[in-house]
């Protein structure tokens, strides 16, 4: 038997949402649900509450500018039953993550870059922390994002070292997606908030790998980051991509679909 999957997302935008996410195959068509949370004053606190009401094997944590190609959840199965045939010990699971050597595992269309970022892989890879555009984690783990931490960044970081303390691992899983983003013009803010609270909560792990900034005790890689995105804008050297009109004619166009079976090894 299929597993079953359920998206939680949330949602500040509906047009971009409906532009996006909702136009996702597996979406659009009923067969997978999805729950969207609206109001929340952190990603944690609309991620539980999405989770406690979902009803799948498995819950798909997604952006609301997320599209997912057609097959996409063909690609997740496949995965799932990858690790399960080697007797992975597994909490969380991603599209694009980071390792402990630095190394990017993945594939997504970014449009805030406007450009594919990763590249093809077989197996589902170890990852230290994840992008939060996707993450799937198991319904019977209830509440696995901490409330504590504000906001919305840096839990894809958060939540693989709960489950390490709990002797599990995280993994990127090939399952290419759209991330039709805007550009990112700064870190401060809301980033910043959620930076000191991964700081403080992880203290003793620091330094923390991250897909953006490396948590340190001081803070020199979130510094170094927003001085050059700072310095870019005041040089007029900031390029603004605009968000991709139809993932689903680009989807198909990068080969993401899982019924063109890419290669494996690009």
């Amino acid at each position: 038997m299929s597993p079953t999957f359920s998206v939680v997302a949330a949602v500040n935008d509906t047009q971009i949402l409906n532009q996006n996410l909702l136009l996702s195959p597996m979406i659009a068509s009923g067969e997978v649900p999805v729950f969207t949370e609206q109001g929340h004053s952190s990603i944690s606190s609309a991620y539980n509450s999405g989770m406690r009401r979902a009803t799948s094997d498995y819950v798909i944590f997604a952006h609301q500018d997320v599209y997912f190609p057609i097959g996409w959840e063909q690609w997740l199965i496949r995965s799932i039953r990858q690790l399960d045939e080697i007797g992975a010990q597994w909490g969380a699971l991603g599209v694009f993550g980071i390792d402990s050597k630095r190394e990017i595992i993945g594939r997504v269309w970014c449009a805030a870059n406007h450009k594919e970022l990763g590249s093809s892989f077989d197996l589902p890879r170890e990852i230290v922390s994840l992008d939060e555009i996707v993450i799937v984690l198991k319904r019977s783990m209830d509440d696995q994002f901490d409330e504590g931490l504000p906001g919305f960044h840096l839990y894809g970081t958060d939540v693989i070292l709960n489950f390490q303390k709990k002797g599990l691992r995280g993994y990127a899983f090939h399952g290419p997606v759209i991330h039709n983003s805007k550009t990112v013009l700064h870190l401060t803010g809301g980033y910043a908030k959620c930076y000191r609270y991964m700081q403080r909560k992880w203290a003793r792990q620091l330094p923390l790998v991250t897909c953006i900034s490396d948590v340190t005790r001081w803070g020199y890689p979130f510094y170094r980051r927003e001085l050059l995105l700072f310095y870019r804008k005041v040089l007029n050297k900031t390029v603004v991509h605009e968000r991709c009109a139809d993932p689903r004619a680009l989807a198909a166009q990068l080969g993401f679909e899982f019924h063109q079976s890419p290669s494996m090894t690009d």
